[in-house]
Parts: C-alpha cells; sequence; structure tokens
C-alpha cells in the first residue's frame, strides 16, 4: 500500500478465536482493529478513521446487519462487508437492501478470497475519498456518470449474485436434477446444463463489475495511494480472460502465451481495467479484417517485464499514432481517448511504460513494460 500508514479495519464477531484469526491474517496488510459486540463496536468506529467495517452476522443483543444500518447512517464513507453463512439467505438480502453492504464474505473464510475482497474495498475507499469538484465539461460528466453508475448498481448486482447461490444450493441439492444432469455433456456453455446456471450467473455478475470499475476508475486523479501489493502477471491475465465478455467466438482468435511469468507490484483491479481496454481495442481493430488474430504474451527479461498486446487488424494511422494517449483524443468515427490515457495513467502509478507501435491495414502491438521487483521493494 503506498499511502503513508495502513487504512483501519474494523472486525466485529462475539467469537473470540474469529477475531484472533482475522487478526493474524491481515494485521501485515491493514491495521486491524477487532470488536465482540455492537455497542463496542460503535465506540471504536467513533473514536478511530475507520475504512472498512466488516461484521459478523450472529451475535448477542444486535445483529451484524443492525450494525451495519447504523454505521451506514452515522459513517457513510465506511465501507461496509458482512461475513455470514450462505444459508443466512433472509440476512444477506436485508444487508444488501438496508445497509447497503459492499459484499458478502462466506464462512468459513478463503483466506485468499477474503483478501482480494478486502483489497477491492481498499481500493473502493480510496476512489470515494478522491470526489470530483464541480463538473465542468462532458469529459467530467461521463466521468461523474461512470461514478454514479458503479455506485447505483452495486446492491442490484449483489442481489444477483445472492440468488444464484440460492440457486445453486436448490440445484445441486435436487435428486431430480442431478439425474437429468447425468445424461447431458458436461459442458459450461451449454444452455441444457443447468447445474452451470449459478456459475453462468456469477460469471456475468463479475463481467459487469470489471466493465463498471474501469468507468469508475475514470474518475481517479491519482492511483499512487490505492492498495498496492505483489501479482502474478499470468494470473491476472488469465482471469481477465476468463471474465471478458466475448462475443460468440471471439475468445478462440486469442492467443495466450507465459513465456515466464513476473510479480508486478501494484492493483489487480487496476491491471484488470487495462487489459480490459486493451481487449476491447484489439477485438475492434479485426472485427472487420479477415484472418486477423490477438497475441498476448508474458515475459520476463534481464532488467524488465513485459506484457504485449499484438493484433493483426487495421492498425493506427500515423496521423492519430502520436496522439492516441492524449486526453480528450478521438478519432472521426469513434472516442477513443478515455481508455489509453487512463491505461497510461494506471502503468504509470505501476513505474512502468505503454507504448505503441502500428502499421495502417498491417498490426498494432501495444507493450506494458513493469520494473523486476522484489519482497522489499513492493513492501517500501
Amino acid at each position: 500500500m503506498k499511502i503513508s500508514e495502513p487504512i483501519s479495519i474494523l472486525y466485529v464477531d462475539d467469537e473470540e478465536k474469529a477475531l484472533k484469526h482475522f487478526s493474524r491474517a491481515f494485521s501485515k496488510d491493514f491495521n486491524v482493529l477487532t470488536a465482540s459486540s455492537y455497542d463496542s463496536a460503535l465506540e471504536q468506529l467513533a473514536s478511530h478513521d475507520i475504512a472498512i467495517l466488516i461484521s459478523d452476522e450472529r451475535m448477542p443483543n444486535q445483529s451484524g446487519v443492525e450494525l451495519l444500518k447504523q454505521a451506514k447512517q452515522t459513517w457513510p464513507h465506511v465501507i461496509r462487508l458482512l461475513t455470514t453463512a450462505y444459508t443466512d439467505f433472509d440476512k444477506l438480502r436485508q444487508a444488501i437492501n438496508q445497509a447497503n453492504i459492499f459484499r458478502f464474505i462466506s464462512k468459513p473464510w478463503d483466506l485468499n478470497d477474503l483478501k482480494k475482497v478486502l483489497q477491492e474495498a481498499a481500493d473502493f475507499y480510496f476512489l470515494n475519498r478522491q470526489k470530483q469538484n464541480p463538473m465542468q465539461d462532458n469529459s467530467e460528466q461521463i466521468k461523474n456518470l461512470g461514478n454514479l453508475f458503479s455506485h447505483e448498481f452495486s446492491s442490484p448486482l449483489l442481489s444477483i449474485d445472492l440468488n444464484a447461490k440460492v440457486l445453486d444450493k436448490f440445484l445441486k441439492q435436487n435428486p431430480a436434477v442431478q439425474e437429468y444432469s447425468k445424461s447431458l455433456p458436461n459442458d459450461f456453455n451449454n444452455p441444457n446444463n443447468i447445474l452451470k446456471t449459478s456459475e453462468r450467473i456469477q460469471s456475468a455478475v463479475t463481467q459487469i463489475r470489471a466493465l463498471l470499475n474501469m468507468l469508475t476508475f475514470a474518475t481517479c486523479d491519482n492511483f499512487e495511494e490505492m492498495y498496492f501489493t505483489d501479482y502474478s502477471m499470468a494470473e491476472c491475465v488469465a482471469e481477465a480472460l476468463e471474465y471478458y465478455p466475448f462475443d460468440d467466438h471471439q475468445r478462440k482468435l486469442i492467443e495466450y502465451t507465459v513465456i515466464e511469468d513476473f510479480i508486478f507490484y501494484g492493483s489487480k483491479e487496476l491491471m484488470t481495467a487495462v487489459l480490459f481496454n486493451l481487449l476491447k481495442n484489439a477485438l475492434r481493430a479485426i472485427r472487420h479484417k479477415n484472418d486477423s488474430s490477438i497475441s498476448i504474451s508474458v515475459k520476463k527479461h534481464d532488467q524488465h517485464n513485459e506484457l504485449i498486446f499484438h493484433d493483426t487488424g487495421i492498425g493506427i494511422s500515423e496521423t492519430d499514432l502520436p496522439h492516441i494517449f492524449s486526453e480528450n483524443f478521438s478519432t472521426k468515427t469513434e472516442p477513443s481517448g478515455l481508455g489509453l490515457p487512463l491505461c497510461r495513467k494506471i502503468i504509470e502509478s505501476f513505474n512502468g511504460n505503454i507504448d505503441c507501435t502500428s502499421k495502417e491495414k498491417s498490426y498494432t502491438q501495444f507493450t506494458i513494460t513493469l520494473p523486476q521487483i522484489t519482497t522489499a521493494t513492493s513492501l517500501a
């Protein structure tokens, strides 16, 4: 994390073992505070600068939902999360509708998944601190609309995700469904494979969240205080390819090669926004050109690391090429000035560079160059 001091997380649970487990797991990354009751949590919120509040649902006297509702009213800037068993569907719906929670986390925890959620919450907290000045032009209006859309879609997406899990539980426990599914090919994309229905819905939710994140990031003035840590570039690209909303057979046009994986120091959410934007551009470039393709490669070098996007599409004209990373630049047919300037801004916050070479009617290549890091560098 690049801010001067770690942001504070308050975890509330009436089980002492759970409090100690949470503190041990995340105290290296965050300033972890704990509380074992509703009243104690309110005291902590009143006396400390809390960024993220995560509460267990089942507690004596007052529930986790009641605590999150009170936090929403008194400390609306605090990012609110609920942890509980997936069987508490009514409580989850109540939390979504009344407490406007950011995410819910099932128990028992997968610590890797929980860490990812906390990282996303930390980034969201940072973005919320960067409220824009009054809108001055159309560009500012677009940015503020992106932030508004991301906020307003958060609760409906959580509700869809929750109901998908309810459906998943029903399908997996229904003997008739189990028997029917045995007669079908085990293909994720087969619409008749009803056991995959929940996974398909949750995959779509993830896609929508990623696209909304891109809009939200456009409102950000400075990425250098966001939650930064170490990530595998190969895993980040693979996940982006899994969740990008491809049409028809677009995914088959992409060749992904990991020559040698490397670790970058930054934000996975921000890198995913860059990857989505480059995918969008490459797919647009090959749209009307036969026998075209896209290749993505991850390379580790002695002095630096590279991620390369190469497409054999329509290319970029010599006139436009010097301006593609400029703010407010657009071609005559399609606006393209928001995405690539944002990409450069993100990569530079990772102490890297993004460059483009292109030949009209032949190819375009984006090369992201990132520094080699060590554990000591990433924690500096």
